[in-house]
């Protein structure tokens, strides 16, 4: 689970391209107090520091997506029969913890009531842009109106290589296998532009993207 600094309070040499300082979250545990290791695009807006993976984003003035409320930043699952499920798939509580996955009763449209849910939280930055609903008997459904963007995007900023993968418990694993730099698309195989074009400021510059999808049709489709 990433810290944020607060964009406002950096003190900046610049305003545009790149530039690196010192990072104010761990800067104090630093015995090398030369080393800057907070690295900020001005152009895009975000930053990143290489030695702690603290993250920092400058505020969009516009947000034209469905607001979602927050009631806490740092939540965990904490159904027992979801946490029985997911344990099954060898995926441990820190792991959830760290890519804040949750548990929620909510409506699915398929099924045509409210059950309960594993719920993926879609964060950009320290902002929650999006929660998918995931029933136990695998039927989906999301925020009307959230924004569309790669499932822990967030991972990505500052990394060379980038896994992409078809769905969020595959993110899980991955993160659990040690690969923390992994993303998945929010529909899986479905045609979807959108979430490319708001991710695309954060994937521009990695070298190397490795697709590891499903070996049948769907996956051979994304």
């Amino acid at each position: 689970m990433n810290n944020f600094i607060n964009w406002e309070t950096l003190k900046f040499k610049k305003t545009s391209g790149k530039e690196k300082m010192r990072c104010p979250s761990c800067d104090s545990q630093r015995s090398d107090k030369k080393d800057r290791s907070l690295s900020v695009n001005h152009n895009e807006g975000f930053g990143k520091c290489f030695y702690c993976e603290a993250l920092t984003f400058r505020d969009e003035l516009e947000n034209p997506y469905t607001e979602i409320k927050q009631e806490s930043f740092k939540t965990v699952l904490s159904n027992d029969k979801a946490l029985d499920y997911v344990s099954t798939r060898g995926i441990s509580k820190k792991t959830l913890d760290n890519l804040y996955v949750t548990f929620e009763r909510y409506y699915q449209p398929a099924l045509g009531k409210e059950v309960d849910n594993i719920v993926f939280n879609y964060y950009e930055g320290s902002k929650l842009v999006n929660k998918k609903f995931r029933s136990s008997d695998k039927k989906f459904t999301q925020i009307t109106g959230s924004k569309p963007i790669f499932y822990n995007i967030n991972s990505s900023l500052g990394s060379d290589e980038v896994f992409i993968v078809e769905g969020e418990f595959d993110v899980l694993a991955m993160y659990e296998a040690g690969f923390k730099n992994t993303i998945s698309v929010p529909n899986g195989a479905n045609d979807n532009d959108e979430y490319w074009k708001m991710s695309e400021k954060y994937l521009k510059d990695v070298k190397r993207f490795i697709i590891a999808v499903d070996n049948d049709e769907k996956g051979n489709d994304l």
